[in-house]
């Protein structure tokens, strides 16, 4: 319920830190993959999409930002 009180600047930080967190956890997923000489062509695929995703998020935070 929190959620539906808060701006668009800071759900759009919680959507950058979120999504910060995502990407780390995948990035990890994919090294251990490789590491255990796995295929990590789907994972290395998902991770694009979430790298994608986040530039959006940190896009749209830098829109919503005040300029100085």
């Amino acid at each position: 319920m929190a959620f539906l009180m808060e701006s668009k600047l800071e759900q759009a930080r919680r959507h950058v830190m979120t999504g910060q967190g995502i990407v780390t956890a995948q990035r990890r997923r994919v090294a251990a993959l490789r590491a255990r000489g796995e295929d990590c062509r789907e994972a290395e695929r998902l991770l694009l999409q979430f790298e994608g995703t986040q530039a959006i998020f940190e896009a749209d935070l830098a829109a919503l930002q005040p300029k100085d």
